[in-house]
């Protein structure tokens, strides 16, 4: 499905479809991905057709590009660590060797990941250096290319457009940018056998067939080594008995059966959405860590499904939008 997700993982060793913004020297100013830089004496900056992409060159050297990518991006829902991971595995890929890296340290004051490797386009080796600077929700990406023997004599150019990045609001949050939820890249799962369809974020990984109550469930990947609890989103279904249950009552009832497995679990509120919706919230404890859950219940024709949302209880509102997005996207088939 169409997402707004910036890619951030283009290799732009050919950037196509340029056109000349500016030939002037000095600091160049993007009020509207935050940031400046300064443009060398000689080069110039470029539009790129790759979405908020600016691509600095040298006239008589069409091989020598810098590129700036930005993208609004919610670390907080799949992770930094995730995201490094994936950026460093794309790039190692693609490589034909690693000269240094990957490492972590600071540009800025901004959290920076650095990987520098040689690819092949054509004939010609290439000399590419990839910077990740991570800002809240915002992510950029330094990309600096050179053939293989040429990059020792614009190392020194190079240094100083990296070291004159600057942000121009540091404060700026998710708010300053579109809803974080919008840039999670979905994709659908239909379940036809229990008679629905959900949206789900595609880093996650997706299980089925577990128990025979369990339709499907989602878990986020690990966000480090020490990652003790994965947030995840369950969906549920049971026939139903008689006629005469209600979303409320079914709902009770789960929540107390769930209780004998968790003796800590406390309702935190609950209440009637519709006549065929119900909703609660609770939280408990595993191994010493809280945990706090969203619980739904939608009656069906014949069927009530119980579609659940936990996560740890200090972490629970970073996931909150995508959770509801998960929530709101389900529907009966």
């Amino acid at each position: 499905m169409k997402t707004k997700l910036t890619k951030l993982f283009v290799i732009l060793l050919l950037v196509t479809g340029c056109t000349l913004q500016s030939s002037r020297l000095g600091e160049y100013k993007n009020e509207a991905s935050n940031y400046s830089v300064v443009i060398p004496s000689g080069w110039k900056l470029y539009e790129s057709e790759y979405g908020d992409t600016k691509v600095i060159k040298q006239a008589s050297d069409d091989t020598s590009k810098i590129a700036i990518i930005h993208g609004t991006y919610p670390s907080t829902y799949t992770s930094t660590d995730i995201f490094k991971n994936s950026f460093i595995d794309n790039i190692t890929k693609s490589a034909t060797s690693i000269i240094s890296g990957p490492s972590d340290f600071f540009i800025s004051s901004i959290p920076t990941t650095y990987i520098s490797v040689t690819e092949k386009d054509g004939n010609t080796t290439l000399r590419t250096e990839h910077y990740l600077l991570f800002n809240k929700f915002s992510i950029y990406q330094l990309i600096f290319v050179a053939e293989e023997s040429k990059y020792q004599f614009l190392d020194a150019t190079y240094k100083e457009v990296l070291n004159s990045f600057r942000l121009l609001n540091p404060q700026l949050s998710e708010k300053d940018f579109s809803s974080p939820a919008d840039y999670v890249d979905y994709q659908e799962f239909t379940d036809k056998n229990n008679g629905f369809k959900i949206q789900y974020p595609t880093l996650w990984t997706m299980n089925t067939g577990q128990l025979p109550q369990v339709c499907v469930q989602f878990f986020s990947k690990p966000e480090g080594n020490d990652d003790q609890i994965l947030e995840n989103f369950i969906v549920n279904s049971y026939p139903l008995q008689n006629s005469g249950n209600t979303p409320a009552l079914l709902a009770k009832t789960y929540i107390e059966s769930t209780r004998l497995l968790y003796p800590s679990l406390v309702v935190l509120s609950e209440k009637e959405i519709n006549e065929k919706t119900y909703e609660t919230w609770f939280s408990y404890s595993i191994q010493g860590l809280s945990l706090k859950a969203k619980l739904v219940a939608i009656l069906g024709t014949n069927k009530i499904y119980f579609l659940s949302s936990t996560a740890e209880s200090k972490g629970y509102e970073a996931y909150s939008e995508l959770f509801e997005r998960m929530f709101t996207s389900f529907s009966l088939i």
